[in-house]
């Protein structure tokens, strides 16, 4: 060194130890003085080695001087380089080294060990419904707006994060009220609670007959998860404004028409996961499972119905 010397054979030092800035108490390179003399004797023992050793400057954030550029062979002791060694898994034992041979026996050991599979890290559990959870996602209008407008373009991946999203559940509660309340206002020219109130009503029991079709389609799905499609489905009555404008109504309720129907077709599909010649039969079994629900709603009153006469009968009240 430019102050000092070490004899790596009988380890007299004379003036500044030169191996001292190489073994660092901690950081990068951090190593004891014997493992440094350690590593540079088995070097300066080999055959061939050579008869002048030149180590880089190691500056105290770690970095070294680029002595690539200027031999042909190198090496390196201390720093960041010294420690360069990855292995996999990441819980594997690993103990002091001090060359590459070590490394070799460390993944030599690991040889055929069998392989433990690890569990999924668990995802903290969100309630769809709970009213934190409907109020926190209502809030993040700029965020539910943009993922509606992609709804409405039929963006496959807006359709994605609504179902697999549940803070997208109080959007989609609001947007099937404020849809329902105005389709319902200008359809009927009139503010009519009680309608308004069996449309949303119908809306529910709609979303549980498709959740329903999807369902036997795959076995898979949710009916939240339906509801949330449907419900951002129900955006293209956004276009309702537009039915006020003479002479293009009728064209602009076809639109609405064709494009709500693609928009729900595609929002239960993602919903159900439902790919190839099945997504062609989610609309004809949706229609057979309302009819079948219908059936059995009427067959239900018919029956209560009849029930009530008898009862009103037994006690002398004629029906």
């Amino acid at each position: 060194g430019k102050e000092g010397r070490r004899n790596l054979m009988t380890g007299e030092v004379v003036g500044s130890d030169p191996v001292a800035p190489y073994a660092r108490a901690n950081g990068v390179g951090q190593a004891s003085i014997d493992l440094r003399v350690w590593q540079l004797k088995r070097v300066m023992e080999f055959a061939h080695a050579g008869d002048l050793w030149l180590i880089s400057t190691l500056y105290e954030d770690g970095t070294v001087a680029a002595l690539e550029e200027l031999i042909g062979s190198h090496g390196g002791v201390g720093g960041e380089q010294t420690d360069a060694f990855i292995f996999h898994p990441p819980d594997m034992e690993v103990p002091a080294t001090r060359n590459s041979i070590d490394v070799f026996h460390i993944l030599n050991n690991h040889r055929n060990a069998p392989v433990v599979p690890k569990k999924a890290p668990e995802k903290a559990t969100v309630s769809d419904w709970a009213p934190s959870t409907l109020l926190a996602g209502i809030r993040n209008v700029g965020e539910w707006l943009r993922v509606a407008l992609g709804c409405l373009v039929l963006d496959r991946a807006s359709f994605q994060r609504v179902v697999d999203d549940p803070y997208m559940t109080g959007p989609a509660l609001l947007i099937a009220v404020i849809m329902t309340l105005s389709t319902t206002v200008i359809t009927g020219r009139r503010f009519d609670p009680v309608l308004i109130g069996s449309d949303l009503l119908f809306f529910f029991i709609g979303a549980a007959v498709v959740f329903a079709a999807g369902w036997l389609l795959t076995k898979r799905g949710t009916y939240t998860r339906t509801f949330r499609a449907l419900s951002f489905a129900q955006f293209v009555y956004v276009l309702e404004m537009f039915v006020l404008l003479p002479r293009i109504g009728g064209a602009v309720q076809l639109f609405i028409l064709a494009l709500g129907f693609l928009m729900t077709w595609l929002g239960v599909a993602t919903a159900h996961e439902v790919r190839g010649w099945r997504a062609a039969l989610l609309p004809i079994i949706a229609f057979l499972v309302l009819i079948v629900a219908s059936t059995a709603v009427g067959l239900l009153f018919a029956g209560a119905g009849y029930t009530v006469d008898a009862l009103l009968g037994d006690v002398g009240i004629a029906p």
